[in-house]
């Protein structure tokens, strides 16, 4: 079990939202993005950066949203 934070910035760096910030057991887990902001408007289209942090790993992958 570990604490594992997910969440998704856009290119200048800015949160858009936290989409996981709890611990979870080992395995395989799934977050989906619904291309909504932390307060549920939708964000343009876009190349955003999805950062998922666990313990001292991290890991970014990029994400293109096409509206």
């Amino acid at each position: 079990s570990q604490k594992v934070e997910i969440a998704v910035f856009d290119p200048a760096g800015k949160l858009v939202k936290v989409l996981a910030d709890r611990h979870f057991s080992p395995g395989r887990h799934q977050v989906i993005w619904n291309g909504t902001a932390g307060e549920g408007r939708l964000s343009g289209s876009g190349v955003y950066f999805a950062r998922m942090t666990a313990g001292t790993n991290r890991s970014v992958l990029k994400l293109i949203l096409i509206r």
